[in-house]
């Protein structure tokens, strides 16, 4: 199941090397970042004007004011979505568990994957294909090591591809209408492995041409 982050409030923990790129993914994805943090790395300090920095170190009063309550009970506009605990002390990252757990929908914790509702996937990235890999936080290397093998199967020739299918998409709806009619002409195009060859080779042109020849043959 993938998540729409875009605009989402998410709110890190930490300021090390495992914050650091769970920070990249997460502002990848779209997401408003808040960082709450004595210290970041070298690479998070260049990117300060990338998400709201909250310099000090977590305490659960310093975390509800800034994000759970504003006075008097009143509950935050500014209360996240997700939160990722991700400092090098499992103690405060379990702290952060137990302040957000019955008021956050998602929640991470790094040194501990069993109180994680969620986890981050190893992720190929082509254009809009996004290929995830998850062991379930029992083993992020290998998780990293089957990316790092998909990626050699998966090129950029799926980028182009995938945006071509994306206009054929819109234009047979519009043109058709019918699902199922539709489908078909999808499907013609996807199972024609000529096609992802020339995409390969960059030989949009011939890829057009066979496009148009699959279509052709469904639409008789």
């Amino acid at each position: 199941m993938g998540i729409d982050l875009s605009g989402r409030h998410c709110v890190v923990v930490g300021g090390g090397t495992v914050a650091e790129r769970r920070i990249e993914t997460l502002l990848r994805s779209g997401a408003k970042v808040s960082v709450m943090s004595p210290a970041l790395t070298t690479t998070l300090t260049e990117s300060l004007d990338q998400f709201h920095y909250i310099d000090t170190a977590y305490s659960e009063d310093r975390f509800t004011i800034e994000f759970l309550q504003k006075g008097r009970g009143e509950v935050s506009s500014n209360r996240p979505y997700l939160v990722l605990a991700a400092t090098n002390s499992t103690t405060v990252n379990e702290r952060v568990h137990a302040q957000v757990k019955d008021v956050v929908p998602l929640i991470n914790i790094a040194s501990n994957q069993k109180l994680s509702s969620f986890h981050f996937p190893a992720v190929v990235e082509r254009g809009p294909l996004h290929i995830g890999v998850t062991t379930s936080g029992l083993s992020p290397l290998l998780g990293k090591r089957i990316c790092e093998q998909l990626s050699t199967i998966y090129g950029e020739e799926y980028a182009l591809f995938l945006q071509r299918l994306g206009q054929l998409r819109e234009e047979a709806y519009k043109e058709a209408g019918n699902p199922k009619e539709v489908r078909q002409l999808l499907k013609a195009v996807v199972e024609n492995d000529d096609i992802l060859e020339y995409y390969r080779k960059n030989d949009l042109s011939k890829a057009e041409t066979l496009i148009k020849d699959a279509l052709r043959i469904v639409h008789k």
